[in-house]
């Protein structure tokens, strides 16, 4: 929600490659895809899969997440 803005004028612009990283800490339909349906974003391009958990947990797995996405990309 918060990059909803930056998202569109760099699709808008095309000055960058971007994508989307979806976390799925918010995994049901009622608070994850309708958010992008709302917001008019394209479905993302890469789920982490977090799921539920303590806030602590679900940062520590995020992290973990993304450095391995970053790396196989």
């Amino acid at each position: 929600m918060k990059i909803s803005p930056l998202y569109h004028a760099l699709v808008q612009e095309n000055l960058v490659h971007q994508f989307i990283i979806h976390t799925n800490q918010h995994y049901d339909l009622n608070t994850s895809d309708a958010l992008f349906h709302d917001l008019e974003r394209q479905q993302p391009h890469y789920h982490l899969g977090i799921g539920s958990g303590t806030h602590a947990e679900q940062k520590g797995q995020m992290m973990m997440a993304y450095k391995k996405l970053l790396v196989e990309l």
